[in-house]
């Protein structure tokens, strides 16, 4: 027998040469179930094909045991959207995507399938071209009420396809029974980059054709597009004239704000999962800061779920990274009035590839480890990348934080109908 070598790994190099996961066919690729609608009674379904299919069909049935379910199964007409990969335009100005200089224009569609029932589970398939069809998968819709176990994901971006799988495959792994997960942004480390989003879907293999995701957008997944034109200045997130990737909505089929800047479509959003949870989303790498809070305050207001759960990239609070821009701190003293006022009772945030949690009510320094307390808000920041975070004095905010060194984790937080929380970290 031939003797192992020990050559390959980390030192085994990076090859340009374009992966077989990478390129689209008449098969549907990118598969990724969303929640756009009412997820007791809807979900949506985004997947790719290449140029040439233009008749995309799904189909859904009730799950059961029945071999032949299938013959119930009701099909649907998608909706087909085109795709450019080697340039985008915005404002009238076109602009090159280096990285995919080569790769042809491709195929996004998506379906929301409605008038499902609650707390039931449904068995669905795509289709690109005529026969060339997903296997079937189950997923079950929203129940009206109780408890519900959530994945939380923070950045991917680095190390995607290499190291990030075993996290997602960790997290399916410990919490098989989880509804939904949701992503925290950084999903790829360069936005207009095919092969980073392959990666992406690669590493996630199957798990969210069985449960939703609920992405929210990072500063890796914007474009930059001061840099892009050449000018000067500041390139600094508050300054920079920035675009969300043109892949973001032509993969994920979310839901549309109407009162805000078109500009947050699909990026700012709400998503009333049962009666006791209520997920909202804030776009920290984009546009209209301040029409965002005034949403996010509305929808709160409105809302009388037990639990209010917020997403954004940037932390609120963290002790990793570099000195802060001011702008952020303006921002961190609004949104936490905004947080007292309504009643937020959990955060999650990314953008510092470290897990830090850090809470809000209570002297928290009163209290050992696992003593009863009151606490009002928790800050949850984590990461799945293989990049890590640094500390920096520079950069510290004031907040009561605990810290854990290695971002290789993903959280699953368990939401109960009573006021009572349980979180674990998976590594």
């Amino acid at each position: 027998m031939a003797a192992c070598s020990a050559t390959a790994g980390a030192a085994d190099g990076f090859t340009t040469a374009r992966p077989p996961w990478q390129a689209a066919s008449i098969w549907p690729d990118r598969v990724i179930a969303t929640l756009a609608e009412n997820p007791q009674t809807s979900f949506s379904v985004t997947w790719r094909t290449d140029a040439t299919v233009t008749r995309p069909v799904a189909q859904i049935a009730p799950a059961s045991a029945d071999a032949r379910f299938d013959l119930a199964a009701t099909s649907y007409r998608a909706q087909t959207s085109a795709l450019p990969l080697d340039h985008f335009e915005v404002d009238g100005d076109r602009f090159p995507i280096i990285e995919n200089h080569d790769l042809p224009a491709v195929h996004d569609h998506n379906i929301t399938f409605r008038d499902l029932a609650p707390g039931t589970a449904y068995a669905w398939r795509v289709r690109g071209a005529a026969g060339a069809w997903t296997p079937w998968r189950h997923l079950q819709t929203a129940p009206a009420s109780g408890p519900v176990r959530v994945l939380y994901f923070g950045d991917a971006q680095r190390g995607i396809r290499s190291h990030v799988t075993r996290v997602f495959d960790a997290a399916r792994a410990a919490a098989p029974d989880a509804s939904f997960a949701i992503h925290g942004g950084d999903l790829v480390n360069t936005a207009n980059h095919d092969r980073e989003w392959a990666e992406w879907h690669e590493a996630l293999g199957t798990l969210h054709h069985v449960i939703p995701a609920l992405p929210v957008p990072g500063n890796h997944d914007y474009v930059n597009l001061t840099k892009l034109q050449g000018a000067e200045g500041d390139d600094k997130l508050f300054v920079a004239r920035r675009t969300v990737t043109p892949l973001w909505r032509a993969q994920f089929t979310l839901p549309i704000e109407e009162s805000v800047p078109s500009d947050l479509a699909e990026t700012v959003y709400d998503v009333r999962y049962t009666q006791d949870l209520h997920v909202f989303a804030l776009d920290s790498s984009g546009v209209a800061w301040l029409e965002q809070l005034a949403w996010l305050e509305r929808a709160l207001a409105d809302s009388d779920a037990r639990w209010r759960v917020l997403v954004m990239h940037h932390p609120i609070f963290s002790h990793i990274g570099g000195r802060e821009h001011p702008a952020h701190a303006e921002r961190r003293r609004t949104l936490v009035e905004l947080l007292r006022a309504q009643d937020v009772d959990l955060v999650l945030a990314g953008h510092r590839h470290t897990y830090q949690r850090a809470e809000m009510g209570e002297d928290v320094a009163r209290f050992q480890a696992g003593d009863a307390r009151d606490v009002q808000t928790v800050f949850l920041v984590t990461a799945a990348s293989a990049a890590r975070g640094r500390t920096s004095k520079a950069g510290r905010a004031t907040a009561r934080i605990r810290t854990r060194a290695s971002p290789w984790s993903a959280t699953q937080t368990t939401l109960r109908s009573s006021r009572s929380w349980t979180s674990r970290v998976s590594v």
